[in-house]
């Protein structure tokens, strides 16, 4: 299709209006879902999974998309000026890392009136470690090669982390391997997924050593301990004589009824967090 030149121009102007006034909406509908955490209830990890893979943003778009809009409950203005198309969402993502509260007049005014080499700039002069652009790539099957800035004092630490884990393993410690030293104590401290897994270790560990100092010492009987997940509850009882430990609130109410006869059948026991505690004898 071919178009006359002042047609061609019109319909150009038309087009990059309406491409303005959506990515203006497009801002507003991306921040009120990452308040909202919405995504996670569509079934995406992450506000970036959701842009990329639910709508087919790039992943350079969805990077300045996302940028801002976790800015703005710190400073509402820099999303506001996306929104009512004062300011592109590329030029509002550069000054992402500077902009603050009490600063974003000034950044906002820069970023109106300038290009995006000048806002580059400006940015870089204020933070010069943005210099250096952090990136992940693959160099080889399995082996990923990671480039970012480090301020002097952040470089400090990291030699101090290497100076440990050289006492800790008792040889020289290389940067990479005091980096993923930090990053597994971190995780092991702070992930709730892996703290959730030590606690219901230590609770079943806990629960055992109760059990075991509660059940008369008759060294005619055996004793027969078994954790059982919530709902799997034991409809066939092996014997005619039950010891059932019930734990309440936590590992430091323990409750143990000692040598009463219980008929074969379903029995309700109280639960220890996740599981449930019986003792056979």
């Amino acid at each position: 299709m071919k178009f006359e030149l002042n047609q061609l121009r019109t319909l150009a102007r038309e087009v990059a209006a309406r491409y303005n006034k959506d990515e203006a909406e497009l801002m507003k509908i991306i921040k009120e879902v990452h308040q909202s955490k919405a995504f996670y209830k569509w079934g995406f990890s992450s506000l970036f999974e959701y842009c990329v893979q639910e709508l087919m943003l790039s992943e350079a778009n969805t990077s300045n998309f996302t940028a801002v809009a976790k800015k703005a409950n710190e400073v509402p203005a820099l999303v506001l000026a996306v929104e009512t198309g004062e300011l592109s969402i590329s030029k509002a993502r550069k000054i992402v890392p500077v902009v603050t509260r009490e600063n974003h007049g000034e950044w906002l005014a820069l970023a109106k009136t300038s290009t995006s080499r000048q806002i580059e700039k400006a940015v870089a002069i204020a933070q010069p470690q943005l210099l250096v652009k952090e990136t992940m790539r693959f160099v080889a099957e399995n082996v990923i090669s990671m480039t970012t800035a480090f301020s002097e004092e952040e470089a400090e630490l990291l030699k101090r982390v290497m100076d440990l884990e050289s006492q800790r393993t008792r040889k020289a410690s290389s940067r990479k391997e005091a980096l993923v030293a930090a990053l597994r104590e971190y995780i092991d401290h702070h992930d709730p997924v892996v703290k959730a897994k030590r606690a219901e270790i230590r609770a079943q560990k806990n629960a055992t050593h109760l059990l075991r100092k509660s059940v008369p010492r008759d060294r005619s009987m055996s004793v027969t301990k078994r954790f059982m997940p919530k709902g799997d509850l034991p409809f066939r009882l092996h014997s005619s004589t039950q010891y059932i430990c019930v734990i309440s609130g936590g590992v430091q109410s323990l409750v143990i009824e000692v040598g009463v006869a219980l008929p074969v059948g379903l029995i309700l026991i109280t639960s220890f967090r996740d599981h449930l505690v019986v003792a056979t004898l």
